[in-house]
């Protein structure tokens, strides 16, 4: 699989529950209209859940676009 279909995967995979259509890499989902402390939560679970990643809140709150917390996933558990 190339990257590119890699990180759409990770998109739908994590940022899914959103149902926002214009998610792109370079989308800073703090910014979202429908932002919140839940939200976050959701995805570190969905990171777990879908691709065996283990974030805390601390290593969460250093990232801020998709594509940040796609590369620190990557960093974390290695290919995707």
């Amino acid at each position: 699989m190339n990257e590119q279909l890699k990180l759409n995967n990770f998109i739908a995979e994590v940022f899914g529950f959103l149902e926002s259509s214009n998610l792109t890499p370079e989308t800073n989902f703090k910014d979202l209209n429908n932002w919140n402390s839940l939200n976050a939560l959701i995805i570190v679970f969905n990171l777990k859940n879908s691709f065996g990643v283990d974030l805390n809140i601390e290593e969460f709150n250093t990232v801020d676009t998709i594509y940040s917390l796609y590369l620190l996933a990557q960093k974390k558990h290695g290919k995707l």
